[in-house]
């Protein structure tokens, strides 16, 4: 073992180096690391960002959804059921993403205001949550009334 002061080599079990008569505990205490510096456990730049992630996802998957329901809605009386229910399918994950991204959004914004680092990640990603799950939202009442129309 080596002594964090000086580098030198240390006795098996010696609390005190012979060279520098540093105390190796008293060091950790003097030197704490700082409290805001990130770790393996906590990063101030990624707070939130799992949460952001999956409402991203979340809306991705719902503009994928609604993508393929307008394909299904004009093949045929089981492509139209399936598509309607491939739409109401894109609802469902348009509310979990918006959720989650207002969620990232409000804690990016309570961050900035607590004067912590900005957590950018979080806050793109709860943007592109809101904006693909609004862009879904819109969307699916648009097809849904103009398959409708088609019909009549």
């Amino acid at each position: 073992m080596t002594c964090k002061h000086c580098g030198k080599e240390l006795d098996y079990e010696a609390d005190v180096c012979n060279e520098c008569k540093a105390n190796e505990t008293e060091k950790e205490q003097i030197a704490p690391a700082p409290a805001s510096a990130p770790t393996a456990e906590y990063n101030p730049r990624m707070v939130g960002f799992k949460p952001a992630l999956t409402g991203a996802i979340a809306a991705a998957i719902a503009q994928i959804v609604a993508a393929v329901s307008i394909a299904l809605l004009y093949s045929g009386w089981f492509g139209a059921i399936l598509g309607l229910l491939f739409l109401a399918v894109a609802i469902v994950f348009c509310v979990p993403a918006t959720i989650m991204g207002i969620h990232s959004i409000m804690l990016a914004v309570h961050q900035k205001k607590a004067e912590q680092p900005l957590p950018v990640a979080t806050l793109v990603l709860g943007i592109v949550a809101c904006a693909l799950a609004l862009g879904t939202a819109i969307t699916v009442p648009v097809i849904f009334l103009t398959w409708l129309l088609k019909l009549l």
